[in-house]
């Protein structure tokens, strides 16, 4: 078992952050999800339901958006001790 990396010789980092407002009806909170992907190949996933209930979309959004940052941070510190990116 693995994941296939397609060689395309590109380091290019994207991120696709997505909320789904409302998504339990019981606690009320809404789910966030992300990737990241390296060259078009995904490298690291997340999907969760927010730790707390929001008021507005927008602040849900910008949860989802700061769980992401702190995710580009850490895989920035990576990409930085195994050299791959300056």
């Amino acid at each position: 078992m693995g994941i296939l990396f397609k060689k395309k010789g590109q380091t290019k980092v994207t991120c696709y952050i997505d909320v789904l407002l409302d998504g339990d009806a019981k606690s009320l909170r809404s789910s966030e999800g992300h990737v990241f992907q390296l060259g078009g190949n995904p490298i690291t996933w997340c999907k969760k339901k927010q730790q707390i209930v929001v008021l507005s979309s927008t602040r849900s959004e910008y949860r989802a958006f700061t769980e992401g940052t702190k995710e580009s941070l850490q895989l920035k510190g990576i990409f930085l001790e195994l050299e791959l990116r300056r």
